[in-house]
């Protein structure tokens, strides 16, 4: 805590042995979003399995992608707000398709739609891989996922034409996986910041 509070500036004269205790009940019992008010501008969020200990004079929000869609031209990457980083490439599929890994999606190419990206919408909906076609609400499948609640406005969404084709770190739409008989498949690639890295692994 202490630590914490030099490297955010804070008076460590403020902060003692019984602001430490509040720290351990308030996390031993806190829900994920809770805050706890320490003296000096100091405030701990709770996260799914960390707390964040933050100045409250200094606290900046982590930007919205908002509803503008960003192109993903194929053989490119594009930088987003918050700094994301998202790349995409067509290629022929491999012996290893699928990918597993949380941060990299193969994909069906859908009759030459543009990929996208933009910031989750209200009402936005998702057909996660692996649930037969049915239909989950944005909003759950975060909270499913544990992706803390200040994160959520700046993940990035993938499109594929107008419709959710991959959530980065959560799950592939249903719709875009490849079948049997695919060959040629878009491999997307995304590289979050260190900081959702460490919120969610």
């Amino acid at each position: 805590l202490r630590r914490a509070a030099a490297d955010l500036g804070v008076d460590l004269r403020e902060l003692g042995l019984a602001h430490v205790d509040r720290i351990r009940a308030f996390a031993a019992s806190a829900a994920a979003g809770d805050r706890l008010s320490l003296p000096g501008g100091l405030r701990v969020t709770q996260s799914y399995s960390t707390f964040e200990v933050q100045s409250a004079r200094r606290s900046i929000p982590p930007p919205g992608l908002g509803p503008t869609v960003r192109a993903l031209p194929l053989g490119e990457s594009i930088t987003l707000p918050g700094g994301w980083e998202i790349a995409a490439e067509r290629r022929q599929r491999r012996p290893g398709d699928p990918i597993t890994d949380k941060w990299s999606a193969v994909i069906r190419p859908d009759n030459g739609q543009a990929l996208g990206v933009r910031g989750r919408l209200a009402g936005d909906t998702f057909q996660p891989l692996g649930m037969g076609g049915h239909t989950k609400s944005l909003q759950d499948l975060f909270t499913d996922a544990r992706i803390p609640r200040e994160m959520r406005d700046g993940w990035p969404i993938v499109l594929s034409g107008a419709e959710i084709a991959w959530i980065p770190g959560v799950r592939l739409d249903e719709r875009v996986r490849i079948l049997s008989d695919t060959r040629d498949v878009v491999e997307v690639r995304a590289t979050p910041p260190d900081a959702i890295r460490t919120a969610i692994g």
